[in-house]
């Protein structure tokens, strides 16, 4: 019975420490906040906060994992961006009456670019699915559109 109760107190006591270390640590600090802005989806700014944090104290795991789960996704952020430059441009050039040869190239090699980019994306469990979904689409319709382009060549 003290056995117990001497276990649960150290337990607590343990615990109690830990706390106050997070709540103390400016560097913890930083990373938690970090990791509030990766939730909200501002990977940016969470992975600047992370690297100050990771700068301050290299052993908190916490804020490297953000730094690495931030660059991770600024990557998705990234190449949907580019996608959608890509779509606006093809969507321009679909809109005259007659489409060259050059400008049917020129959308082969944009789809080919999305393509072979979206392999090299590093999906991750703590990466937001939505922004995974956005760019497997992405690169579903740029097949599409390359299959389309290699037909009316």
């Amino acid at each position: 019975m003290k056995l117990r109760l001497f276990s649960f107190i150290v337990a607590l006591l343990l615990v109690a420490i830990s706390i106050i270390f997070f709540l103390m640590s400016h560097s913890y600090q930083l990373s938690l906040e970090a990791k509030v802005h990766y939730y909200l989806g501002d990977y940016a700014r969470a992975k600047k906060i992370a690297k100050k944090a990771h700068k301050e104290d290299s052993y908190n795991r916490m804020a490297a994992t953000v730094m690495t789960q931030s660059e991770l996704a600024l990557e998705y952020v990234d190449y949907n961006k580019q996608a959608q430059e890509y779509l606006s441009q093809i969507e321009i050039i679909s809109h005259k009456k007659y489409i060259e040869k050059a400008d049917k190239i020129r959308i082969k090699f944009m789809a080919d670019i999305m393509i072979e980019s979206f392999p090299k994306l590093t999906p991750t469990v703590l990466i937001d699915s939505d922004l995974k979904n956005q760019s497997k689409a992405y690169a579903v319709e740029f097949e599409k559109i390359r299959e389309k382009v290699i037909q009316s060549l």
